[in-house]
């Protein structure tokens, strides 16, 4: 099966928590999480959120995923308009 990536982001800004959180998962980790969200896997969100997100790829709104990592902290994933901007935060942060 092909997968087919909905949109490609141009820039991630990341936040300090967010990144600690990653690194302590492992690289591997962090790309999967990116990959995921670019693939159209929002993660642990609602199906209600999951369609609006479906939804919000074709209208440029907002898309929101959240994602756990391997040592339990929950990761906040998100992108406005365009979409080529996405920021990834520790969900206290978000």
């Amino acid at each position: 099966m092909t997968r087919i990536r909905v949109f490609c982001p141009n820039l991630y800004i990341v936040s300090s928590g967010a990144l600690r959180a990653l690194q302590d998962s492992s690289d591997s980790f962090v790309k999967l999480v990116l990959d995921r969200f670019e693939y159209g896997d929002w993660g642990d969100c609602s199906p209600s959120e999951q369609a609006a997100n479906t939804k919000a790829v074709d209208d440029s709104g907002y898309i929101s995923a959240v994602y756990e990592t391997l040592r339990g902290s929950r990761i906040g994933v998100g992108a406005h308009g365009d979409h080529s901007v996405v920021t990834v935060t520790l969900l206290p942060e978000f």
